[in-house]
């Protein structure tokens, strides 16, 4: 790969930038840890409720809950204040960061796949955007292999790269990375684990390839995911827009969180 020295031109090349030490301050995380434990027992002082995805009742099944910024002000305070917006900017190059989504990620401790999350593109998943959209994952408790930690495939947001994965519901990513490797033999597989302490954040780009494996820990593994944008964000014509047509210009819904 070629030499690079900014962020902007690393995240270019990689595909991704990995924030391996706490950027966030612990009044605003613990007010964050507070409100996800408010979220998960049913209480949302917003009065509005967030989007629960969980599919099983299997203590040993990864939840997922989207829109958790609408719910807590705690998490909304975070979100807003923690500089996130800010790194994104510098990264993207942009003037202002708007946030379009958001997602709470509760892995269990369970050996199985169903706490897996499989190769995917975020893009893949939610199709309407276009313009400059990158992804951050904020770390609410410290994250290590052994906990199902987020894998990025180096440079997988590149066209020529892979095709598309099966998605993150296919939870075999064993069996996933084999069909992806071999269909482009060409292209370097390389598997990035995404180590990261209470308040670290990693940044991926939109098209980028990644993951998780299962929790082999004894606590939950727990992360925040932001969906970002410059403010080139648009909602692509004749495509399913998921409701954002609706919402996107809602300052709370979407708020602008850097400029």
């Amino acid at each position: 790969m070629n030499v690079v020295t900014t962020r902007s031109e690393q995240f270019a090349e990689t595909g991704f930038l990995i924030f391996d030490h706490p950027v966030i301050s612990d009044a605003l995380l613990k007010g964050a840890q507070a409100g996800i434990r408010a979220i998960r027992q049913g209480a949302y002082d917003t009065g509005i409720a967030p989007v629960n995805f969980a599919t099983s009742s299997d203590q040993h099944t990864l939840q997922r809950i989207s829109k958790v910024h609408v719910a807590n002000f705690a998490i909304r305070q975070l979100i807003s204040e923690s500089g996130v917006g800010k790194l994104a900017s510098e990264i993207l190059r942009a003037k202002q960061i708007k946030l379009w989504g958001s997602q709470l990620y509760y892995k269990p401790p369970g050996k199985g796949i169903t706490g897996n999350v499989g190769w995917h593109r975020d893009s893949q998943h939610i199709d309407c955007f276009e313009g400059d959209i990158i992804i951050a994952w904020i770390a609410l408790d410290t994250i290590l292999e052994q906990s199902g930690c987020l894998k990025y495939i180096t440079a997988s947001h590149r066209q020529d790269s892979f095709p598309t994965p099966a998605g993150g519901a296919f939870q075999n990513i064993e069996q996933e990375s084999h069909r992806l490797t071999t269909e482009n033999p060409n292209y370097q597989w390389e598997e990035v684990n995404v180590l990261l302490p209470a308040g670290g954040v990693s940044f991926h780009h939109w098209d980028l390839i990644h993951g998780s494996g299962p929790n082999l820990t004894n606590k939950p593994r727990i992360g925040l995911s932001l969906g970002l944008a410059s403010d080139n964000l648009r909602i692509k014509e004749n495509t399913w827009d998921f409701g954002f047509k609706a919402i996107i210009n809602d300052s709370f819904y979407c708020p602008i969180i850097y400029g």
